[in-house]
């Protein structure tokens, strides 16, 4: 798992609250359209309601994508072994807390202690 992966995990928990608002008012919307009718021999206009039952289906395949992305980086987090680096990770990516707040948490250490020794050391490490 990298920093970046890590940064989007925040961004698709906020889609997820987009998406699970439009699958819900798609279910309200009615999708209005027109067609022509040559049964009578004559040019007819029809009117056609509808629901749009292919955009339903990719914004919950979306969905559904985006929470197992979702699980698999949570599951990610709870994997490692180390408590401090845990309690880190998780309070700044899942949680979203700053990194003031988390150096408190951690015996009001320095931030930059938290960001550069814990954070981004393991990071790095991982790198090489």
């Amino acid at each position: 798992m990298t920093k970046e992966q890590l940064k989007q995990y925040r961004e698709w928990k906020g889609n997820i609250c987009v998406l699970e608002k439009e699958i819900s008012n798609m279910g309200e919307e009615v999708v209005h359209d027109f067609g022509h009718d040559y049964s009578k021999g004559f040019k007819r206009v029809v009117h056609l309601d509808g629901f749009n039952q292919e955009l339903y289906d990719k914004r919950i395949s979306k969905l559904s994508e985006l929470k197992e992305k979702i699980k698999k980086t949570e599951s990610w987090i709870e994997s490692i072994e180390d408590d401090r680096l845990r309690f880190v990770i998780r309070s700044r990516y899942t949680e979203g807390r700053a990194w003031r707040w988390i150096a408190k948490k951690l015996a009001n250490v320095s931030e930059d202690y938290v960001r550069i020794m814990i954070h981004d050391k393991f990071f790095d490490k991982g790198k090489k």
